[in-house]
């Protein structure tokens, strides 16, 4: 598993869920050839340190169906069914940085990268298909809209 994140470190770099593996054989490695002295001398620490962590995860992941920001847990599943609604499949979507992954996957859309509005409506001119313009802050979708294609001779 090592190999496999060391080989494809470009990919599992950006990809944290792909060390998940890897972390899970190494801690049972580490228990294995550590676990009692672990438990013995750090038998305390081991407690507070799990403690600790599991209060941390219920703060950040409060009960309910509003997260830590007050946002609800399935905000970005929503934007993702609005656009899916809204833009049709074989639309190019354009946004001004990379689209939160998750809004892809549960859109079914695939975001390219346009710095501006205006590069946006460069490439839609350039392109005989339906392009979408998606402005994001951060993870925030703030607009999207159609762009109107111009020919080259209107201009």
């Amino acid at each position: 598993m090592l190999l496999y994140n060391l080989l494809l470190f470009n990919w599992s770099a950006l990809h944290e869920f792909a060390w998940m593996a890897f972390g899970l054989v190494f801690c049972l490695w580490l228990f294995l050839h550590y676990g009692e002295a672990l438990l013995s001398t750090a038998a305390t620490w081991v407690r507070a340190v799990m403690v600790v962590s599991l209060l941390a995860f219920y703060i950040i992941n409060l009960p309910g169906p509003k997260n830590i920001r007050g946002e609800p847990y399935n905000a970005q599943q929503t934007i993702a069914s609005h656009i899916q609604q809204k833009i049709p499949a074989d639309a190019i979507i354009l946004s001004n940085h990379q689209a939160p992954k998750i809004i892809e996957w549960y859109s079914k859309r695939t975001f390219n990268f346009a710095a501006n509005e205006q590069a946006a409506q460069s490439i839609a001119n350039s392109k005989s298909a339906t392009v979408y313009w998606a402005l994001f802050n951060g993870e925030e979708l703030l607009l999207i809209k159609q762009l109107t294609v111009r020919s080259a001779t209107a201009n």
